[in-house]
């Protein structure tokens, strides 16, 4: 969809005509794949930049997991963020140095490791994700409340498209999509 020449931003009734354009699944897979690196690219500029937070990726990506109980044992974190099980290990033992995640030994199977936030750990994930917010919201700022509409219900089926398709531990339910939902009501 092409904004007009003499406007920033498309108008809602461009907006509606890019609804009525047929656009093909592997168009719209293109476009994710090309905005999904930059968000994330983004996200990891201002965790660095946070003297407060002071996370990496990684690290931010394992406090979700764990915030969100889509793993509980490092075998599980490992199989959601897509790492090795050596490389959660060792995330997890990064984040219990800094005294974000505890690490409980299974008692029935001494092999197998639970983690769980801290207090601590829960403090600095809700900053993280306060921060990150303030500074993506600034971005959404000169988007009109259509394209912010649109955009929110786009994240929203998102969410679904990919929980409905086991790309997430079995954990995951639809209570998460609702507390987002919820979240973003209470800032408004």
């Amino acid at each position: 969809m092409q904004a007009s020449a003499s406007s920033q931003h498309p108008s809602q009734g461009e907006l509606i005509d890019g609804f009525n354009t047929a656009i093909a699944p592997d168009q719209l897979a293109g476009a994710y794949l090309s905005v999904i690196p930059q968000l994330m690219a983004f996200v990891r500029k201002h965790l660095n930049q946070d003297a407060q937070i002071s996370l990496r990726l990684g690290q931010f990506r394992m406090l979700h997991v764990l915030h969100q109980n889509l793993a509980r044992s490092i075998s599980e974190a490992a199989a959601v963020l897509g790492v090795t099980l050596p490389s959660a290990s060792k995330m997890a033992d990064d984040l219990a140095g800094l005294g974000l995640v505890n690490r409980n030994l299974d008692e029935q199977d001494r092999r197998r490791t639970f983690l769980s936030l801290t207090e601590h750990g829960e403090a600095v994930y809700r900053s993280a994700v306060d921060s990150i917010r303030e500074k993506i919201a600034i971005r959404f700022e000169a988007l009109s409340p259509t394209e912010r509409g649109v955009l929110f219900c786009a994240a929203i089926k998102l969410t679904e498209i990919f929980q409905s398709t086991g790309t997430l531990s079995p954990a995951v339910n639809a209570v998460s999509i609702h507390d987002d939902v919820n979240s973003v009501a209470e800032h408004t």
